[in-house]
């Protein structure tokens, strides 16, 4: 559906050094889902989801979140905006699982994100991803599964209009992936990318594939 979350990428370009890894990108999405992106590896996935999230300047091009350009916002309303899991997070294993996850509310106002509360919203979110009552317990007890549901889950909690989940199903069994997969589905609220080499999803779950190849978007 139409509800007037936009994601607009305008004939953007980028390049490490003198080597160009995308050009001339354009792509509007103004319908809310899931929409995979896909493409071998080194094609420029995670590039591409760097500069959505405003934390690369891109050599030529804009992107925009609505009306407003990514890069004209200062970083707490980029993440605003825009909700970036990486595909990689370093976490102390003996950091509180509840603590991991109140840290996805740091673009919510001023102040120590810790002693703020959640709202009835994302109180659903971690119900939604088995994840309330927060643990207790250290991050390292997690299992894998856990850990990227309970990541994934962090994601949400800002309510972004545009998610971006880096491999979200890496080093995760074929039924954790589908698991992951679901609940990716039925917490988006907004655009949703999801880059993934494999396909954990119903067809009829999610939009159609952007596939990135040989610098370009498909």
């Amino acid at each position: 559906m139409t509800d007037g979350k936009t994601l607009t990428i305008k004939s953007l370009s980028f390049s490490y050094g003198k080597r160009a890894l995308l050009e001339g990108i354009n792509l509007r999405l103004n319908r809310t889902g899931v929409y995979p992106l896909m493409g071998r590896n080194g094609a420029g996935k995670t590039t591409l989801c760097r500069l959505v999230a405003g934390q690369l300047i891109p050599k030529m091009g804009n992107i925009l979140v609505g009306e407003s350009p990514i890069l004209a916002h200062k970083p707490r309303k980029r993440v605003a905006l825009v909700s970036y899991l990486p595909q990689e997070v370093a976490i102390a294993p003996g950091i509180p699982v509840r603590e991991v996850v109140m840290s996805g509310l740091f673009c919510h106002g001023p102040g120590p994100y810790w002693e703020r509360e959640f709202s009835p919203r994302q109180r659903d979110i971690l119900e939604y991803f088995h994840l309330w009552p927060l643990p207790e317990c250290p991050w390292g007890h997690l299992s894998g599964g856990q850990k990227r549901r309970a990541l994934v889950a962090l994601s949400f909690l800002s309510s972004s209009p545009v998610t971006i989940l880096d491999e979200p199903f890496s080093f995760l069994d074929p039924g954790a992936r589908r698991e992951v997969g679901e609940f990716i589905c039925g917490a988006a609220k907004g655009i949703v990318l999801v880059v993934c080499h494999e396909f954990p999803f119903k067809q009829e779950e999610v939009m159609e594939p952007l596939v990135l190849r040989k610098g370009g978007l498909e």
